[in-house]
């Protein structure tokens, strides 16, 4: 068996996520679907999540891939949690969630003080009144309630975080459309793109596995069915549709998996020390949470995952977390403060100051970096980023 060290493991997820070379700005969605998507509960942060990983991209050019092109889309996707995915991706995805059905549970229904008819109505109806539309939530619960003829549904769908909503995503009947000043909008992804390929589910599940171990292995059956959102034990079916491409590896006493094809090159792997800035709810910070052990500091943990879901904004050097940042914009400046968890050489401090300017042209604001080390300052520069 492969044995790895989690330094190599860190390393080499870095590299596959484009965390030591940025990709050419003509590949960003070659990027999204190498990230299995790019979570988006925090427009900002998802923007920066590929900012950090292509060179020269800027939020207007997201934007437009979401808004004018539609070569993105947003919606809710894995762990029903808000993502940007490639637009082609769009049926590959819901094919793969066709299986989901928590919300057929009578503990969900219950919760949600509604019937498994009444979910079913909706999840059948949303495509019916989205088709070549574009609703606000309100809009969307006044036509769901009409068109069911079930009143009461319409204050069940303003309530909450759109979770009687997800299971009609989970099939690929709706989807996020342009903001109409701080409303949201939904539409039908299928009218929406204007093509819409069927895939067969377990093809599916096998293409998102294949796609996930490429990119965030070395990983477990476990990982997987907490990115995906799923129980373990269906978990492992998916990986019984991948078990002749699989290779079990050792990353210091936990033993994880890998496709066979990357796991002849990740012992081997080498890149030169390199700095990167990951945003909030990074995917890669993300899918390192229960990998964190090797922090080695219960007190360093706690700055980057913290309570009710938060990610925080971290240094990365390579693959490895050593830091936290934030950026505070006011007028023309944007302050960035980097609090960096143990002293480091000169070369990455250096790296450090390279990704802040980097950071000021994409914002296209002057900035001033400041980077404290225990508790004291120890780095003071500002440029002007346009």
């Amino acid at each position: 068996m492969l044995e790895l060290t989690w330094e190599q493991a860190s390393a080499w997820r870095a590299h596959k996520h484009h965390l030591y070379e940025r990709a050419e700005k003509s590949q960003m969605l070659r990027v999204v679907r190498q990230l299995c998507g790019v979570q988006a509960q925090v427009m900002s942060a998802a923007e920066l999540t590929l900012w950090v990983r292509v060179q020269d991209v800027k939020s207007h050019d997201v934007q437009n891939a979401l808004w004018q092109d539609k070569t993105l889309v947003k919606g809710w996707v894995m762990r029903g949690t808000l993502h940007l995915v490639s637009a082609d991706d769009l049926p590959l995805y819901a094919a793969a969630s066709s299986t989901r059905d928590s919300y057929t549970k009578g503990a969900w229904l219950r919760y949600f003080k509604i019937t498994l008819d009444e979910i079913n109505a909706i999840i059948n109806n949303v495509p019916k009144v989205l088709d070549g539309k574009i609703l606000t939530r309100e809009e969307l619960a006044d036509a769901i309630a009409e068109q069911t003829n079930t009143p009461h549904l319409h204050d069940l769908l303003l309530s909450g975080w759109g979770a009687l909503l997800k299971p009609a995503a989970y099939h690929g009947y709706l989807c996020f459309g342009p903001n109409q000043g701080r409303a949201v909008t939904f539409t039908n992804p299928r009218s929406w793109l204007g093509a819409w390929q069927e895939i067969d589910t377990q093809e599916a599940q096998k293409t998102i596995l294949q796609r996930y171990l490429s990119t965030y292995a070395p990983a477990t059956r476990e990982d997987f069915a907490r990115w995906w959102g799923i129980q373990p034990a269906p978990a492992k079916k998916w990986f019984a549709l991948l078990a002749d491409e699989l290779e079990e590896v050792n990353v210091e006493g936990t033993k994880a998996l890998m496709l066979k094809s990357d796991a002849t090159h990740v012992s081997t792997f080498s890149k030169p020390d390199t700095v990167r800035l990951l945003p909030n709810f990074d995917v890669y910070a993300l899918s390192m949470h229960y990998h964190s052990r090797y922090l080695r500091n219960k007190a360093l943990e706690a700055k980057v995952y913290r309570t009710s879901g938060w990610v925080s904004p971290v240094v990365l050097v390579n693959g490895q977390i050593k830091g936290v940042w934030e950026y505070e914009e006011k007028r023309a400046k944007t302050t960035v403060s980097v609090e960096l968890f143990m002293p480091q050489p000169a070369h990455i401090m250096q790296q450090i100051e390279a990704e802040a300017k980097l950071l000021g042209m994409f914002l296209e604001t002057n900035v001033e970096l400041k980077i404290v080390v225990g508790g004291m300052t120890c780095h003071a520069l500002s440029w002007k980023g346009r």
